[in-house]
């Protein structure tokens, strides 16, 4: 990708994450009655990035500290449909070789929905939809072991 600020354009290189993620079962589903999930991540991001003139790389790096939960419903199993919510903060640094930018994301929030499917014995398909301030869609398959 690209960085676009005044003086430039810049390329973003390839770069690594690394993240940490705590979860608590608040409510135990029974029935009707919602199972509700709360969890906290933090990430930190780095990436080189080199300027379009060829003359120099930098490195931005982005924090991100996040605070959520789910609330779903067990009794149409195998089918789990889920509401999600999150907040969260995190600055973004970058130093061109000029100036340290600083910046972060224009949402700080994140809305929801989404399924859970029980494949067979061992697996589970996910779909997580977030329309609403920071925006995803997400589908992963799951192992049980």
């Amino acid at each position: 990708g690209e960085l676009s600020a005044a003086g430039g354009t810049a390329e973003l290189g390839t770069g690594w994450t690394a993240s940490a993620r705590a979860g608590y079962r608040v409510i135990d589903p029974e029935g009707w009655v919602p199972f509700v999930d709360t969890d906290i991540t933090f990430t930190y991001a780095s990436t080189p990035i080199d300027t379009a003139s060829g003359g120099s790389t930098t490195t931005l790096t982005a924090r991100d500290l996040r605070i959520g939960a789910t609330v779903g419903v067990t009794k149409l199993a195998p089918v789990i449909p889920f509401l999600r919510a999150a907040v969260f903060a995190g600055p973004v640094n970058w130093d061109n070789g000029q100036i340290e930018r600083v910046g972060g994301d224009r949402h700080k929030y994140q809305v929801g929905v989404g399924v859970a499917v029980a494949l067979f014995e061992r697996y589970d398909l996910v779909v997580d939809w977030a329309p609403i301030g920071e925006q995803k869609i997400v589908a992963g398959v799951g192992v049980r072991f």
